[in-house]
């Protein structure tokens, strides 16, 4: 058992990797091709069809995996599951889109970007899909294939875009990308379906649609939630402000999604150990959290720390200097990946231990106040408001995670900032005194850190060791 799960959290923190990795590439080719006001265009189309695209995913992905993983012998469940969900999501996908089509057509600033949504919602039908699918290898503890997939779709986009680039093609190509690149992956995802696991087709079970719709509903809930969470911001600069704006803001956030995608590096070791743990072994499980969270905030402080100080020299190294305008605003996300990193475990200890009334309250107040903070914040302050925004509510969120999980652990992370800080504070002033460029500073910052951490005893290797032996003797 231990094997596999540890072997699943190689294969799903490659696929992360893959995914995050490639994503970087095709912004960063992007910004470098497209006028920043059409990359607005392009970022906003994404963030308004993903929100709708809410309704077409409606959480079937985790209820698959959660009711096939409980009988993996029973075939008949499973082809009775695939068929009538596909065909569900058939309709609810052309919902979906009719909603699309209604609020992009009313929406106030809509020139040049109906084709552009309309293009963008298929792709996200697509990738729903995919979705869905995805579950059942995770039923089936099978996630090398979810490698596969995610590095077909990746792959594929990333050579469509490289053709865009160098045949000089429009905006409408670069988004039809999406869908082309995705529908491969699900052709081959359905051939691996069928010719590994069951042959499914379209079925009409009401009952059973109604029974899906209500077992769901939750879980769709809190990917809606996180959805308007992370993309409320791109919406409304769009509605408020130019789509220059939307280009320069949505360039930086991509950076800080790149950053924060380490998480998973130690979030997906963390969270099969949750359930079991708190059942048979709270204090080795407090023990679990409270190394995880002290490794995951001496990585992300001088991380933040390196960020803000190298942030114009990062943003001139990657896109072209029209994005320096943006340096503010992508200093204060570096702040919000702070406290990204430092809430690493304390939702997933909620939604481990199935306290989801509570996990939906901490992701909802998120949700809520980054609309309000949104509302309040851009039509004043632009896209410096959006980035405010998104770190108060990251704040609230951190705050109402880490009080949830103390009346269930107590569990005290703050003594865990203060070397960091130490350190990070040392290796920002030695970097800003000698003036390097970017990749010599990322070295040599490593290096500082690194030795600073180990004077003040702030970290040992024994101790980064001694996390992954606390996994490897889970029982």
């Amino acid at each position: 058992m231990l094997k596999i799960i540890l072997k699943n959290t190689v294969w799903l923190t490659l696929a992360e990797l893959i995914n995050k990795f490639t994503g970087l590439i095709i912004v960063i080719l992007l910004t470098n091709y497209l006028p920043v006001s059409d990359f607005g265009k392009y970022s906003f189309a994404f963030a308004f069809v993903l929100i709708f695209g809410i309704l077409a995913e409606f959480g079937f992905s985790t209820f698959l995996t959660r009711d096939i993983a409980q009988n993996l012998k029973d075939k008949s469940k499973l082809k009775k599951y695939l068929s009538n969900i596909s065909t569900l999501k058939i309709f609810l996908s052309i919902l979906t889109f009719f909603l699309v089509f209604i609020v992009i057509n009313i929406f106030p600033k809509n020139h040049g970007l109906k084709e552009l949504v309309y293009l963008a919602a298929i792709w996200v039908l697509i990738n729903s899909f995919i979705q869905y699918y995805e579950g059942l290898f995770r039923a089936y503890e099978k996630m090398y294939y979810e490698v596969i997939i995610v590095s077909i779709a990746k792959i594929s986009l990333l050579v469509l875009i490289f053709l865009a680039v160098i045949k000089k093609l429009s905006l409408n190509f670069i988004i039809s990308s999406y869908s082309i690149a995705y529908l491969f992956a699900l052709i081959v995802i359905i051939l691996i379906i069928q010719k590994k696991y069951s042959r499914f087709s379209f079925k009409f079970d009401f009952d059973f649609w109604r029974f899906a719709i209500k077992e769901s509903w939750p879980l769709g809930l809190a990917f809606a939630l996180i959805t308007i969470y992370f993309y409320s911001d791109t919406i409304f600069l769009g509605i408020f402000q130019s789509n220059k704006i939307v280009g320069i803001y949505s360039a930086s956030y991509k950076i800080v999604f790149f950053l924060e995608a380490f998480r998973r590096l130690f979030a997906t070791s963390l969270y099969p150990s949750i359930p079991k743990l708190y059942h048979t072994s709270k204090q080795h499980l407090k023990e679990l959290i409270l190394k995880t969270e002290k490794l995951s905030i001496t990585f992300a402080i001088p991380l933040v720390f390196g960020g803000i100080l190298l942030a114009e020299k990062i943003l001139l190294l990657i896109f072209p200097k029209e994005y320096v305008a943006g340096k503010l605003a992508f200093q204060i996300l570096l702040l919000g990946s702070l406290l990204m990193y430092a809430n690493l475990t304390f939702p997933q200890f909620l939604h481990g231990i199935n306290e989801q009334k509570k996990y939906l309250f901490v992701i909802a107040s998120g949700a809520g106040s980054n609309i309000i903070l949104n509302l309040l914040l851009i039509p004043k302050f632009s896209m410096i408001g959006a980035a405010i925004a998104t770190v108060i509510s990251h704040l609230l969120v951190f705050i109402t995670a880490y009080y949830y999980t103390n009346r269930f652990l107590k569990i005290n992370i703050f003594k865990f900032f203060l070397k960091p800080i130490i350190a990070s504070l040392i290796m920002v002033l030695l970097l800003h005194i000698l003036g390097l460029t970017v990749i010599p500073s990322i070295i040599l910052g490593f290096i500082i850190y690194l030795t600073m951490m180990l004077i003040i005893k702030g970290v040992s290797i024994r101790e980064i060791k001694g996390l992954f032996g606390k996994y490897q003797n889970n029982p």
